[in-house]
C-alpha cells in the first residue's frame, strides 16, 4: 500500500480520499460551474461512487502512478475540491485541481498547486512537472503563472468538451527552476 502522509498548507490539509467524503465530493463533481473545462460530469451519484471507488483503489497500487487527494478546509474541516497527482513516467508528473465555487479567488488553487509541486519534487523526486488548462480557464492560466511555472505549448483542438472540441495550454516546472516556497 503507497498511502501519502498528509500534505499541509496555511489553510489546508491534502489528504488520501475516504468514502466518507462522499457528500462533499459529489457536491462538487455535480456543479456545472466546477466541471466546465472538464471532460467529465456533471456527476450523478453513480458516476461520483464509482469515480470515488477508483481514486481509493489508486491508493493500494504497488507502483503507484495515481494520487487523488482531497482539500480539506482547516478551519471547518470540510473537503473543498480536489488535487491531482498523475505520474506520466518515471520522471514527469502532471498536477491538477478544482474547487467547489464559494472558494474560488481566495488562494487556495495557488496554495494547492505549491503543495503539489513540493511533493512532485521532493517526495516523488520527479524532474518535470507539467499542467494542462483550457484557454479560456484564465483564474487557472493565472495559478500556474504564479506557481512559476511557464507556458510551453497550445494544443489546438485536442480535448472533445461536451461535443465541442476546445483548446489547451500546457504549461510545465522543471526541478531547476524550481524555488521552494
Amino acid at each position: 500500500m503507497t498511502r501519502i502522509e498528509t500534505l499541509e498548507t496555511d489553510r489546508l490539509f491534502i489528504r488520501e480520499l475516504d468514502y466518507k467524503d462522499f457528500d462533499d465530493i459529489h457536491r462538487i463533481k455535480s456543479n456545472e460551474e466546477v466541471v466546465r473545462y472538464i471532460t467529465w460530469g456533471p456527476n450523478d451519484e453513480i458516476q461520483t461512487r464509482k469515480a470515488l471507488d477508483k481514486q481509493i483503489g489508486f491508493q493500494e497500487d504497488l507502483d503507484r502512478t495515481k494520487y487523488v487527494l482531497g482539500i480539506v478546509l482547516k478551519s471547518i474541516d470540510q473537503l473543498i475540491g480536489n488535487g491531482l497527482m498523475s505520474i506520466k513516467d518515471n520522471e514527469t508528473g502532471e498536477i491538477g485541481y478544482f474547487f467547489h465555487p464559494e472558494y474560488w479567488g481566495k488562494g487556495f488553487g495557488t496554495e494547492t498547486g505549491r503543495a503539489l509541486i513540493k511533493f512532485g519534487f521532493a517526495k516523488l523526486n520527479l524532474h518535470r512537472i507539467i499542467a494542462m488548462c483550457d484557454v479560456e480557464n484564465a483564474a487557472s492560466i493565472k495559478i500556474l503563472k504564479k506557481l512559476g511555472m511557464r507556458q510551453e505549448g497550445h494544443f489546438i483542438k485536442d480535448q472533445k468538451i461536451r461535443g465541442v472540441w476546445r483548446d489547451n495550454l500546457l504549461f510545465a516546472l522543471i526541478r531547476e527552476e524550481y524555488q521552494y516556497i
